[in-house]
């Protein structure tokens, strides 16, 4: 039997339990670049932050885990040329969300995401436990940094971009490094990344020459 890990920090712990004994492989989660890439989008027109920089955090469910308190604290520390933005929370938390934030409910579609993450600045993954985060990789393929937790196999998405992985918790070293990003050349930062190492069709192959 051979066990198949998303990231090498998974791979490390199956290596430190009682499936020790069997070979691991890691081969990282893929996206679909042909849906995620550079692309126009009026989304800053269309909530009027034309001159904000966007801070954009994207979960499919939100909770403490993935970092939901961490996201308010930051837009409360942060002065109004910045605006953070969460795609995916429910009803429920649309209703207790800080007013300097905008808060989305899930998308309608792949496009629509992808035109949000296009439209930001930075990706901020301020999650506590992470395996593998695929919105890493879409922000990245959309020519968007990413800024994330030192948590589980986080930073080893956060791959060919002008990004940073900070301890958990940290929310001035957080901002620091936004500082850092909003310093740097505005077209290298959104310079064309290489995809072709998490494209998922790459990716399904490689589980097809060990499994197949």
């Amino acid at each position: 039997m051979t066990i198949v890990t998303p990231s090498k920090w998974l791979a490390g712990l199956v290596k430190r339990s009682f499936l020790k004994r069997y070979p691991v492989e890691v081969i990282h989660n893929g996206i679909d670049t042909s849906q995620f890439y550079p692309m126009e989008s009026d989304f800053r027109e269309r909530y009027g932050i034309e001159n904000r920089f966007i801070l954009l955090g994207v979960a499919s469910s939100w909770n403490e885990m993935k970092g939901l308190s961490d996201y308010f604290k930051l837009a409360k520390k942060l002065d109004d040329s910045y605006r953070v933005v969460l795609v995916g929370l429910s009803k429920d938390q649309l209703k207790s969300v800080p007013q300097n934030m905008i808060c989305i409910e899930r998308t309608n579609s792949t496009e629509e995401l992808a035109q949000i993450y296009s439209a930001s600045d930075v990706l901020l993954n301020l999650s506590y436990c992470e395996n593998y985060p695929t919105v890493n990789l879409e922000a990245i393929a959309c020519g968007t940094p990413v800024i994330t937790y030192n948590t589980g196999g986080s930073p080893e998405s956060n791959i060919e971009n002008d990004g940073a992985f900070i301890n958990k918790g940290n929310l001035e070293g957080i901002i620091d490094q936004i500082k850092n990003l909003q310093n740097h050349d505005c077209e290298k930062k959104r310079m064309k990344v290489d995809t072709s190492s998490f494209d998922k069709m790459k990716t399904t192959l490689k589980y097809m020459n060990i499994y197949c």
